[in-house]
């Protein structure tokens, strides 16, 4: 959950311990996640989640503020986390900018989530030297803890500026690569066709919860290819003001077969499929 200026608060579910309702305990300070690597409080825009190390555990990527740099909160287990944003190599390229919408995806299905984010100031300060309108930014991941800025080759919308605020991620063409919808301040949205080349093998999968709730929010997918294994949950919004399409896109590189594809059900079931052929789109019904 993030806040203005102010340390992050991250709740951890504690279920019902015979009590009305669910409950929480905050632990955004114990767990490393409430301020960033120099011990700062940041302005936390949006959020992404995704496993960019490939280690099995999700990690959280925060945008925020004009010169704060974003953070990259590196899952460690057992609720503790490190903001490695200089680490993944991300300091640079988005200390000079205000982050708001962001979302991690497999761009060019390789296996590895990638990630966009999209910028623009709050106030006009151009009086005084900071920029307002900004350019948008995609980052690739190089599978080895790292990301690259490969804007620059990204196609023709990466050189406009805008006042960029939400993004959300859906395959609008149905070609099987994740697209973006982004919505900017005083301009129409844009619709961005996602058109790499030479892509690798993907598998789409889609949820359906019987007992737990219809679109499996919360449900986590466990992908395994040779010795890479990719984890993957099923949010029910992030970014900024955002909602993805529920379809969940995995990218799998040159494998033509998925070894072994593991659901975990918001209620605890545990599915488990082997040896899925790629390249095809599946719905998965909630065994009772």
């Amino acid at each position: 959950v993030s806040n203005d200026g102010t340390p992050n608060f991250l709740f951890r579910n504690l279920g019902a311990q015979g009590m009305p309702g669910i409950q929480f305990a905050e632990e955004g300070l114990t767990s490393g996640s409430a301020v960033s690597q120099d011990g700062l409080a940041q302005a936390s825009m949006g959020i992404a989640c995704a496993d960019f190390n490939g280690d099995g555990r999700p990690d959280l990527y925060v945008t925020n503020f004009y010169m704060e740099c974003s953070a990259c909160y590196l899952n460690q287990g057992d609720m503790a986390f490190v903001d490695a944003i200089r680490g993944v190599g991300l300091y640079a390229a988005t200390r000079p900018m205000l982050g708001f919408g962001t979302q991690a995806a497999d761009f060019d299905l390789d296996g590895w989530p990638d990630l966009f984010v999209t910028n623009g100031h709050i106030d006009d300060f151009r009086f005084r030297g900071e920029p307002w309108k900004m350019t948008p930014q995609v980052f690739r991941n190089l599978h080895d803890g790292t990301f690259g800025d490969v804007s620059a080759t990204s196609g023709e919308f990466f050189r406009g500026q805008y006042l960029g605020r939400g993004v959300a991620r859906v395959d609008w063409d149905r070609d099987g690569k994740p697209d973006l919808v982004v919505s900017h301040l005083d301009i129409p949205a844009a619709v961005l066709r996602n058109e790499t080349q030479g892509a690798g093998h993907a598998l789409i999968l889609q949820l359906h919860g019987v007992d737990s709730n219809r679109d499996a929010i919360g449900a986590l997918l466990k992908v395994q290819v040779g010795s890479h294994t990719q984890v993957c949950e099923i949010c029910g919004g992030d970014g900024y003001y955002a909602s993805n399409e529920r379809k969940q896109i995995i990218g799998l590189g040159d494998a033509t077969v998925v070894d072994s594809l593991e659901i975990r059900w918001p209620n605890g079931k545990v599915q488990q499929l082997q040896q899925v052929p790629a390249d095809r789109e599946l719905h998965l019904i909630e065994p009772h």
